[in-house]
């Protein structure tokens, strides 16, 4: 009975989906270190033109989205807001670009605090310190 049944025209037999078609990786250039170099200062200059002056600051809470810690980010400082941008990487690639704006009176406040916080820290002024202080110990028990 089942030599009795019609064959099944080729158009009619639906294909197997065995799931998306794999991607071929593609071939890594690797760049020397004067080809990097030369890179990044471009996109550094890409980015001070778009987003302002480049920072490194040790931040608290002041901007939330950036994070506490020592960050570097950009500022575009105008009559009564500062606007903040993060950006890694390359300026073409915008998902991983944060924002965000303070007033004035605020980051002129954060400037001056990160002067003092630099004064303070300054390898030299610390050695000079250290030396002080282990100089009256060692005088105390003397």
């Amino acid at each position: 009975m089942l030599d009795d049944l019609v064959d099944i025209p080729e158009f009619l037999i639906r294909q197997k989906h065995r799931g998306r078609p794999r991607k071929v990786p593609q071939s890594v250039v690797v760049d020397t270190e004067k080809q990097l170099a030369e890179k990044y200062a471009s996109w550094r200059a890409i980015k001070e033109k778009s987003y302002g002056t480049h920072h490194d600051m040790y931040l608290t809470n002041e901007l939330p989205r950036f994070g506490c810690g020592y960050r570097s980010f950009y500022v575009k400082e105008g009559r009564k807001w500062a606007k903040f941008t993060k950006h890694l990487g390359d300026p073409a690639d915008t998902t991983g670009r944060m924002r965000g704006q303070l007033s004035m009176a605020h980051w002129n406040a954060m400037k001056k605090l990160h002067e003092q916080y630099l004064k303070r820290n300054d390898p030299d002024a610390v050695a000079k310190r250290q030396r002080r202080k282990r100089h009256k110990t060692i005088s105390n028990y003397a």
